[in-house]
């Protein structure tokens, strides 16, 4: 990262050769997933910014950064001294920015790096004297001189105990969803890795196969896999395998109309199609196997049920050696390898994200993370929060507790407290079919409302069953346009994540999974679904302010805490159960 600075200026310096006014550096990858490799983490590389999302723009005479309210503390700190503005997105947009500039008449851009709906907003936003170009090449690989090669990945399969459905099923449902005659384009690796059944290495903490595929209108694919990862594809014996530089050919040999999914296909997908010889007809529409995705199977849930409990063994162990360490010498990085070993040990396959492990004012960054040069040692007095989660052969988990070392204060419990309240009223939720997130969202953050706080973040995501983490297409959060809308439904997976944050100060979160279910009550007029908790992890007991809890509210922690005894007090050692009972005995 220390030639970051120089990228820059070289990145300036090659607008006139690439004849437009400003480029733009998003963080993504050909795929568009959350997670990238390190070779494809080119928006670190020109700004030392490590978030997630994120935007860069780059001017002759300026460049912009735009980033999310969970990373407007983090940038500035990362960015340093290098001359780049943030933004945060969620004030302004890239794209309204970009209007306002009236020197932008071009603006260029990856076309592999941006869907086509993104293009397309883009364009939409941008005053009718600009326009958006699509570069050959990217000139940010041509500049930069220490790019990690591409991770050589291997492909597994995904055992159909597992999955609970083999690819010719998936592919027959798919199938019946899409127009009679139409072949798909794939475009989002989860949803391919999903259809075949498939598991990869080729990232760090997200264990799907990076390619695209077209389910053809007879029922046969093409997968179009990463270049590293060609040979352990065609090990598996998977219809016809290809690369991504042969996506040109597969498109071409298409012999049907083709359905694609404008959110999760690449824009340069969209200008191959249009400059075919024979035109293809194209119909947009949202992916059917997403939906199909987020509806667990019960042999999916099973899973998912299983992994959690073993996490749950692995979350109380982490906590109970916590407490045997003193404040001043336990660091973050260590409590996180510390976790991180412990959830290996119980057999994860790998962790479901990079450990978030903050203490103190560390912890008011939601998604800070540490490394063995920057952390910090815990201080007595500090609250310390764990945002961690393991890939299970059956499952996936995430999961985020907070404790205290040493004394709390009264202004802690009371924070601590709100957000709990929040977090125990959305679990509680009961609403009818068709209720999307966006509507139970008010539940998580009226404590916080009514106290006058808030907190930046979406509430809840969908997690994939070893797949992504952060799995859509259903959301819990504030209204945000194009999010929220999807309903949620049974079998969905989704997290529950109120938190506070005070920078320089603590940061609070609370996190359990749940799956969508039916919950019928004497009198419903209507169906009703609710939650079913996933997560068995104590709540920090000492952080509790309980007389600012309803009656209510005590009984759900007691029964929670007595359920958590129960299912975990058999996997533990005597030293550890023994911390368990204590955590939960009744408020």
């Amino acid at each position: 990262m220390a030639a970051a600075p120089e990228l820059l200026t070289l990145l300036q310096d090659e607008l006139a050769r690439l004849q437009v006014d400003a480029l733009i550096v998003p963080r993504a990858d050909q795929y568009q997933g959350e997670e990238v490799q390190a070779c494809d983490e080119r928006l670190a590389a020109v700004t030392g910014f490590t978030g997630s999302a994120g935007n860069l723009i780059i001017c002759a005479d300026q460049a912009v950064l735009f980033v999310d309210g969970r990373y407007t503390t983090q940038a500035p700190q990362q960015i340093g001294n290098r001359p780049i503005q943030v933004i945060n997105s969620g004030e302004e947009s890239l794209a309204s920015w970009i209007a306002r500039q009236p020197q932008i008449a071009t603006v260029g851009v990856d076309p592999w790096l941006m869907t086509v709906q993104q293009a397309e907003h883009l364009q939409t936003v941008m005053s009718d004297s600009q326009s958006l170009v699509a570069l050959e090449g990217n000139p940010v690989d041509r500049l930069w001189q220490a790019r990690p090669p591409a991770n050589k990945a291997r492909l597994r399969e995904h055992p159909i105990e597992f999955a609970g459905q083999g690819t010719a099923d998936k592919k027959q449902r798919v199938q019946a969803a899409l127009p009679d005659g139409s072949a798909l384009f794939v475009g989002a690796s989860e949803q391919v890795s999903w259809l075949l059944n498939v598991r990869s290495d080729a990232l760090e903490t997200t264990p799907v196969a990076l390619s695209y595929a077209i389910l053809q209108a007879d029922g046969s694919i093409d997968w179009i896999v990463h270049e590293a990862s060609a040979r352990s594809a065609a090990s598996l014996k998977l219809d016809r395998v290809s690369v991504t530089r042969d996506a040109v050919k597969a498109l071409g040999q298409l012999r049907s109309p083709l359905v694609f999914d404008p959110s999760a296909t690449p824009w340069a997908i969209e200008q191959i199609l249009q400059a075919m010889p024979k035109p293809v007809v194209c119909k947009r529409a949202p992916s059917p196997i997403a939906l199909m995705q987020a509806k667990k199977n019960e042999a999916e849930l099973a899973g998912m049920r299983e992994a959690h409990v073993i996490d749950g063994a692995v979350m109380v162990e982490f906590l109970a050696w916590l407490d045997t360490q003193l404040p001043g010498f336990l660091d973050e990085y260590q409590a996180a390898d510390m976790v991180d070993s412990m959830r290996k040990a119980k057999g994860a396959t790998g962790l479901a994200f990079s450990t978030i492990s903050a203490s103190g004012p560390n912890a008011a960054l939601p998604h800070y993370r540490a490394s063995a040069d920057s952390a910090r040692p815990s201080e007595a007095g500090e609250i310390y929060l764990v945002d961690s989660g393991g890939h299970y052969a059956m499952g996936t988990t995430d999961i985020t507790r907070v404790t205290l070392m040493g004394v709390p204060t009264d202004e802690q419990r009371r924070l601590y407290t709100l957000v709990l309240q929040g977090h125990l009223a959305l679990m509680r939720a009961r609403f009818p079919e068709g209720t999307t997130g966006q509507a139970l969202d008010i539940l998580a953050r009226l404590p916080l409302w009514e106290a006058g706080l808030d907190f930046d973040h979406g509430t809840g995501h969908g997690v994939g069953a070893v797949l992504s983490v952060h799995e859509g297409p259903q959301r819990i959060g504030k209204p945000v346009s194009g999010a929220n809308l999807v309903a949620l439904a049974q079998g969905m997976v989704v997290s529950v994540e109120p938190g506070y944050y005070r920078p320089g100060e603590l940061g609070i979160r609370i996190e359990n999974l749940v799956a969508v279910q039916p919950q019928p009550m004497p009198g419903d007029e209507r169906p009703m679904l609710g939650f079913e908790n996933l997560t068995w992890c104590p709540y920090e007991r000492a952080l509790i302010d309980v007389g600012m809890l309803s009656d209510q509210e005590r009984q759900q922690v007691d029964d929670y805490h007595r359920q958590t005894l129960a299912k975990l007090r058999g996997r533990l050692s005597a030293p550890d159960r023994a911390w368990l009972e204590l955590a939960c005995r009744p408020l």
